[in-house]
């Protein structure tokens, strides 16, 4: 897949993702080039985002995408399938004839339309009255506009979603509001808590973790202790029997996962493991989002030929939201692990190749695309090989971790 595109996770009160966002270096507009809106209807298009890729990125899960006027009235949504794109119309889009009876035909077709960065205003009647979703930008408005805009979006039976909602206080301050779905980083942004009050269930995952960096493995005992723990053994042979392996005989026994695995495996299934066992009092994304990095960074360090230190890049990406997992500063976590000082570095100061790598996928993973071009160039990345290592490692960290 050529074209730039990361995704953004929307969730519900639960803080369990609900649907992304897919966010585009380029609009559907320069994205695709379709001749008609017979041809869109039809399928005929040379989009570089092919509906297939698309889909991997949030597997399987709903999908707000930007439709401009032109895209919408190309037809360009029945590219894709109804029940997993939610057609999201500019601010800037008028109700006019042509635009609602776009609105109204895809209605009829089985299609979620939401309206992004919603203010309400009487000539937007039509088109809320057509409207499943309503976004609202929770940083543009204020206190009395979003209670005018919330009353009206509830009497028209829509449902509310509030983006760019950036800290904990915003998201409480939305759902007390009674937002439906919440968008933003609020969930990657640490709250700290005294040390004292950390689950001794995270304090044992930690130490297992740990234990993952000593230079020699004891099988055995790692055998015992997957044995003793039932969430450990699913999760150990879910992982050795995902798609990402490609076993064609299925493993049942927690020693031949182990020897299937190797060294290598075994460290990274241990830590993504120890991982979701510590983000399991937090929304799932947190860990999904960890291994996401841990991959693209691993990959990214293929790119550039450092294969020698390849274990260092995926730590580096594993670990990046540890302060927000266990809810302690950065610099106390980074004490108790025996990690080498380059990754110590990258971790705490974004410094050297490997933290600077780190950067790009930060970037890129935010759809922040001039940072993460700007990035690349400084460490003598090729920024076209980016798209398609972000999709492989969505999809492959999709394939091993968990809802």
């Amino acid at each position: 897949m050529e074209a730039f595109v990361a995704r953004q996770p929307i969730f519900d009160q639960r803080q369990r993702v609900f649907a992304y966002e897919l966010l585009f270096r380029s609009s559907l507009d320069d994205l695709c080039s379709v001749p008609d809106p017979a041809g869109a209807a039809s399928g005929v298009s040379s989009c570089p985002c092919s509906p297939p890729d698309l889909e991997r990125l949030t597997g399987g899960r709903p999908a707000f995408v930007d439709f401009t006027r032109r895209v919408l009235e190309q037809n360009l949504a029945k590219l894709f399938a109804r029940d997993w794109l939610v057609v999201e119309l500019l601010k800037n889009i008028e109700p006019d004839p042509a635009t609602l009876s776009a609105c109204r035909d895809l209605k009829e077709a089985g299609y979620t339309l939401a309206l992004d960065d919603f203010e309400y205003q009487p000539h937007l009647e039509p088109l809320l009255e057509l409207a499943d979703i309503v976004k609202v930008d929770f940083r543009q408005s204020g206190p009395d506009e979003r209670s005018a805009t919330i009353a009206r979006v509830r009497s028209s039976g829509a449902r509310l979603l509030a983006e760019r909602v950036e800290t904990r206080d915003e998201f409480d301050q939305a759902r007390a509001l009674g937002f439906d779905y919440y968008q933003g980083y609020f969930f990657s942004r640490p709250v700290m808590v005294s040390g004292q009050n950390i689950p001794s269930w995270k304090t044992q995952a930690l130490q297992l973790i740990r234990k993952m960096q000593e230079p020699n493995i004891d099988y055995r005992g790692l055998a015992a202790i997957v044995r003793e723990e039932v969430s450990l053994t699913y999760r150990l042979l879910r992982y050795i029997n995902s798609p990402y392996f490609g076993v064609r005989v299925e493993v049942s026994s927690v020693e031949r996962a182990l020897t299937l695995l190797g060294e290598d495996l075994i460290r990274k299934w241990v830590m993504l493991a120890s991982l979701e066992t510590m983000s399991q009092d937090g929304p799932a994304e947190l860990a999904r989002m960890s291994f996401i990095r841990a991959l693209f960074c691993e990959s990214l360090a293929v790119e550039l030929g450092e294969t020698e230190q390849q274990s260092d890049f995926f730590l580096v990406g594993l670990f990046s939201l540890l302060d927000v997992i266990l809810g302690r500063p950065l610099a106390e976590v980074l004490a108790e692990l025996p990690l080498s000082r380059d990754v110590t570095q990258a971790l705490a100061a974004r410094d050297g190749l490997i933290g600077q790598v780190l950067e790009v996928a930060e970037y890129y993973e935010k759809g922040d695309w001039d940072r993460s071009s700007l990035a690349a160039d400084k460490i003598g990345l090729d920024e076209n090989s980016i798209p398609r290592v972000y999709l492989e490692a969505v999809t492959g960290a999709l394939d091993l971790t968990s809802d």
